[in-house]
């Protein structure tokens, strides 16, 4: 169905290596954060009053929706798993990302640097294959907790998310297996279960899965319950990828087909194939879960890297625009020693995750760092806070093309950057579907939240931009060309 493992799996050295770049940057993090702490700024109320630091666990899907989850009001039974995470956890009604497609907004949430702080927008550079990568200099959630003595492992699906593109950066071991779906990426992380149920260290472990990601597969036996004509009618990759091509199985192909307009037989069928695929990611989640003896003295955090859209806003896919479909996610962080189970509707971005888990873990987190945001464990605890950082969006799209967006309240200030016709304005409290475009009603409000966004966006400090020559197989290539993301 996808490029074989042997193709795609990329596993970093140990971060215990001699490396002379990887010992340069461990002692310049550590020097950094000496020098904050002799300055005085040191963690306060530490959220584990002492305790031994917990294990933590971040789960994440790709071009996952918030809607299509059972906890967020989906009226199919999608998520079992994550249902009954977020009956012990806390469910944030109002959590976006940085941006609508994988790459930066992965590199965000690893950082707590917005995108362009990273210089990490775009797939390709030029047509030698000249790719971003995430800098060296940034400082991952996997480092700074290493410093507090956390043993690192991840194991991600989706090939962007390679080490040679910076995304292994302070993890011990680190597995990419491509585009491959969930039980791939169990099996992949088999060989560190035992070492993670066992360890002397505090663990930090993060698991990305690619499943609800196009194509669509019909995972049975929930397509069977939702939509008995999947067999005859399937815009799916099911198992037709040797007999059919590529191209006519994603995303950019979909997005031309007239049956899958609204109002089309093919929509709803491709919702449920999306949903099969949620159900079939879910139960793997759960069983990963079980599998790892997570107990209620650990830290669990769910969440999705972005959204994706159904012809909300006319389009299929992410990486388009910066509509609530395609940047809403859903967030839960069950910890419950800790925290009290309930849902939160402050607006977050998942940006905070790093300061979060760095202030659970001890480790201060500044302004030298590039990281801005607050962590949420205030939020977390219920207490009275303070304005949270100002929620920022982000995308630069396949062409160059860049939107940028600001929360304010009930307020939702998207801005064209090449096409400042284009602005938009929403009233998401009365407007949520983001069906009317109040721009050119309310020009005073447009120009407070133009303000506020340029001043955001030009306030954070910005990294190097660091390359790499991409060595992406043909077919990995051939892949991201018919899901869009390479022309």
């Amino acid at each position: 169905m996808y490029p074989p493992t042997d193709v795609t799996i990329t596993e970093m050295r140990p971060t215990t290596t001699t490396d002379s770049h990887s010992l340069l940057r461990s002692r310049v993090l550590t020097f950094a954060l000496g020098l904050w702490a002799l300055a005085g700024c040191t963690v306060s109320d530490d959220p584990t009053h002492g305790a031994k630091a917990p294990d933590i666990y971040l789960f994440s899907m790709d071009a996952l929706r918030a809607d299509r989850l059972t906890p967020y009001g989906h009226d199919r039974d999608t998520t079992p798993y994550l249902g009954a995470l977020a009956k012990k956890g806390i469910v944030f009604e109002r959590a976006s990302a940085t941006t609508s497609w994988t790459v930066p907004s992965v590199a965000s949430m690893l950082t707590g640097m917005m995108p362009h702080q990273l210089a990490v927008t775009r797939v390709r550079i030029d047509a030698s294959g000249t790719e971003e990568k995430v800098p060296s200099t940034a400082i991952t959630i996997a480092e700074r907790l290493k410093t507090q003595g956390y043993a690192t492992y991840a194991v991600t699906s989706n090939a962007l998310l390679s080490s040679a593109r910076g995304y292994a950066q302070g993890f011990d071991h680190y597995v990419n297996v491509g585009f491959e779906d969930a039980a791939h990426v169990a099996r992949a992380l088999e060989p560190f279960e035992r070492d993670i149920r066992s360890s002397s260290k505090p663990v930090f472990l993060w698991v990305h899965l690619f499943d609800p990601h196009d194509p669509y597969s019909a995972k049975s036996p929930w397509i069977d319950q939702w939509d008995a004509d999947h067999a005859t009618y399937a815009p799916t990759v099911q198992h037709e990828v040797d007999n059919k091509p590529l191209h006519d199985l994603t995303m950019a192909s979909l997005r031309k087909r007239t049956d899958l307009r609204r109002g089309q037989r093919g929509l709803p069928l491709l919702l449920s194939l999306y949903d099969s695929e949620i159900r079939y990611a879910d139960e793997i989640l759960g069983e990963v879960h079980d599998r790892l003896d997570i107990s209620d003295d650990d830290l669990v955090v769910f969440t999705a890297d972005h959204g994706e859209e159904f012809r909300d806003h006319s389009a299929l896919g992410h990486h388009l625009n910066l509509f609530e479909e395609t940047v809403r996610v859903p967030l839960i962080v069950s910890w419950p020693s800790r925290l009290e189970p309930g849902r939160r509707i402050q607006r977050v971005s998942l940006k905070q995750i790093t300061p979060t888990f760095a202030e659970i873990a001890g480790v201060p987190v500044g302004p030298y760092s590039g990281v801005s945001s607050r962590g949420l464990m205030p939020v977390l605890e219920g207490k009275p806070t303070a304005p949270n950082s100002t929620v920022l969006l982000d995308v630069t799209r396949i062409g160059g093309s860049r939107m940028m967006g600001v929360y304010s309240g009930p307020m939702k200030l998207v801005l064209h950057e090449q096409e400042p016709t284009k602005t938009q304005l929403f009233d998401l409290f009365a407007d949520p579907e983001e069906a009317k475009n109040l721009a050119a009603d309310r020009p005073d409000t447009v120009a407070r939240l133009s303000h506020v966004l340029n001043e955001e966006l030009s306030s954070l400090p910005t990294l190097e931009p660091e390359f790499v020559e991409d060595e992406t197989p043909d077919a990995v290539i051939e892949e991201l060309k018919a899901m869009g993301y390479v022309h």
